[in-house]
């Protein structure tokens, strides 16, 4: 495998484990089973895209959760920017401004990294429906049982307008996304995966 591989895994599986200990600890401490499933976003799917990039290498194929990791790292990455923009005079104000930038960048990598998967899986109708039930069900934990990420609002309603209708939009646009195109922009794929996996696992 390449470095860059090996840089990306590390650095989501660093991400994640940040994520879990210090931005979503306390928040995981108090949550009930089954909703804490729900509570860390950003540390899910980026520790998601880390495993199911070291199955690939092992060419270990469960195309079911590439898909859910693809498509989380989309919604989320999407969702965090709006979020840190739309309340810019809470999460840009001074004391927050470097860390925000630099959140800012990582969720776009977020975007980008989802594109990795292009030409890794094999995507079925099937997969829409669970999208839609997995973030679906996330959405329902999120504003209906309290798991959102915390928020300088009470008003939740443009928050959870967005989460629904890129859970919509994004189950749909994923798969056609998958199956449609074959090949990573840039020439990157070779890049990323190196040789011995530039063609889809079998």
């Amino acid at each position: 495998m390449t470095k860059l591989f090996w840089f990306t895994v590390l650095a989501n599986l660093s991400g994640a484990i940040y994520g879990f200990l210090f931005f979503y600890g306390d928040q995981l401490a108090t949550t009930p089973f089954p909703w804490v499933l729900f509570v860390p976003d950003s540390p899910t799917y980026t520790l998601l895209f880390a495993l199911c990039a070291l199955m690939l290498w092992k060419r270990v194929r469960a195309d079911w959760l590439l898909f859910l990791a693809g498509v989380g790292n989309v919604k989320v990455g999407i969702w965090a920017i709006f979020v840190l923009l739309y309340y810019g005079h809470f999460f840009l104000a001074p004391a927050a401004f470097w860390i925000t930038l630099l959140l800012i960048a990582t969720h776009i990598g977020m975007w980008a990294q989802s594109l990795l998967f292009i030409n890794r899986l094999e995507v079925k109708p099937w997969m829409i429906a669970l999208s839609l039930a997995w973030f679906g069900l996330s959405d329902y934990s999120d504003y209906f049982m309290g798991t959102h990420p915390i928020l300088p609002t009470t008003d939740l309603d443009l928050s959870l307008g967005l989460s629904v209708a890129l859970t919509l939009t994004l189950s749909i646009a994923g798969y056609l996304v998958y199956k449609n195109v074959k090949e990573i922009p840039f020439g990157f794929e070779e890049r990323f995966w190196g040789k011995r996996l530039s063609s889809k696992p079998t």
